[in-house]
């Protein structure tokens, strides 16, 4: 019996309790992602929800092949406007640019369209660009039972 919670096993909240079982490595910070925390599933790859929402904007330019840009110094030419805000998205300003639709066989590269974006307005707005792409969305980490099916 423990000392602590006067329990045993010990009740989860004691601070002699083991740590949850893991269930997953994140694929951001290699750490376990553990029961009951929650993370986001992505091609495969299993991030915690902090660490998904730290790595979003890298993740929506591999998901969604997009190019980022950096700022060009005293070029304050417009590019477009951007998707999310509709502001002016300028030469001058770090900003990204991905295509409006997959990409066709035999396609016109001169008739590709595209958005653009602030990377501020992506950085903001990239978790909800890709959760398309993610096929669980949030969800909490549940330990497997193999005699559970």
């Amino acid at each position: 019996m423990c000392m602590e919670c006067r329990q045993y096993p010990c009740h989860p909240r004691c601070p002699n309790a083991p740590e949850p079982a893991a269930v997953y490595d994140c694929a951001y910070c290699n750490e376990p992602i553990r029961v009951g925390d929650d993370y986001v599933e992505l091609d495969g790859n299993h991030y915690h929800e902090d660490c998904y929402a730290d790595k979003a904007p890298s993740l929506a330019v591999e998901a969604e092949c997009m190019e980022k840009f950096a700022a060009i110094e005293d070029d304050d030419t417009q590019v477009d406007v951007c998707f999310f805000c509709g502001e002016p998205v300028l030469k001058s300003e770090d900003h990204f640019k991905w295509r409006k639709y997959p990409k066709k066989p035999g396609e016109n590269p001169d008739e590709v369209e595209y958005l653009y974006a602030h990377h501020e307005c992506l950085t903001d707005n990239a978790q909800s660009l890709l959760e398309g792409s993610a096929s669980t969305g949030v969800a909490e980490a549940e330990e497997y039972d193999p005699y559970d099916d």
